[in-house]
């Protein structure tokens, strides 16, 4: 009895016989290619294609009050529309700073500036820009956001009156909290960007053996200022 392998006849015996040497014939070729591969590769598996990042741009914006033109603390919400999904600005509750006067978080941007720009993955968003809930919004449709950015501006008005009033929370995890890694910092973007005009944070967040209060404050009223930070 022969078989033919690679155009060539080998004699194979019969029963038993025949089947082991088919055998070993087949392992010797895959070792063959195995020592090739190896040789190619210099011994190392073949490289992995690169990590290539998601390309992003840069979305401007301008928000003012509507009585005085002056700029205000305010936060950009993005939702992706036309295929485009929500943006992950982060993907935890730390926010990213982009520039001295603002952070990112999730699909969020807040600014203490009220002016500035941060990064975006290219693509289409409606962008809802607020400050708390005194404020109207406004809500620019399809942004574009591609290669060259796009820029955004919005003129709020203070609805509700508040004379006489302050905006607080009284109760404010961030880090050395043990539920919350936070830092207090990015807190104070989150309630300003809110026009939340005083927070308090419990000792389990700001006092240890080596650190005093952390506290942000200011007057109230539609055309404060933003707030100093005292440690």
């Amino acid at each position: 009895m022969s078989r033919r392998l690679s155009g060539r006849s080998f004699p194979f015996g019969s029963g038993r016989h025949a089947f082991t040497l088919a055998v070993l014939l087949a392992g010797a070729a895959a070792v063959v290619g195995v020592v090739r591969w190896r040789t190619a590769w210099g011994g190392v598996p073949a490289p992995a294609p690169p990590v290539r990042l998601e390309p992003e741009g840069g979305l401007s914006f301008d928000v003012r009050d509507a009585r005085t033109g002056q700029p205000i603390p305010c936060k950009l919400t993005l939702v992706g529309v036309s295929g485009t999904k929500d943006p992950e600005l982060t993907r935890v509750d730390i926010g990213r700073p982009e520039g001295d006067k603002a952070i990112a978080a999730y699909n969020r941007i807040m600014s203490l500036a009220g002016v500035g720009a941060a990064h975006v993955p290219f693509g289409t968003y409606d962008v809802t820009i607020s400050r708390g809930p005194e404020w109207d919004i406004a809500t620019i449709r399809k942004v574009k956001i591609g290669a060259a950015g796009a820029f955004v501006t919005a003129r709020l008005s203070h609805v509700v009156d508040t004379t006489g009033w302050v905006s607080a929370d009284f109760h404010v995890h961030a880090a050395r909290s043990t539920d919350s890694r936070v830092p207090m910092q990015h807190r104070i973007f989150e309630f300003v960007a809110d026009d939340v005009q005083m927070i308090v944070a419990p000792p389990t967040t700001t006092s240890s053996p080596t650190t005093t209060p952390t506290s942000a404050s200011w007057a109230p009223g539609p055309s404060s200022p933003a707030p100093s930070v005292t440690s």
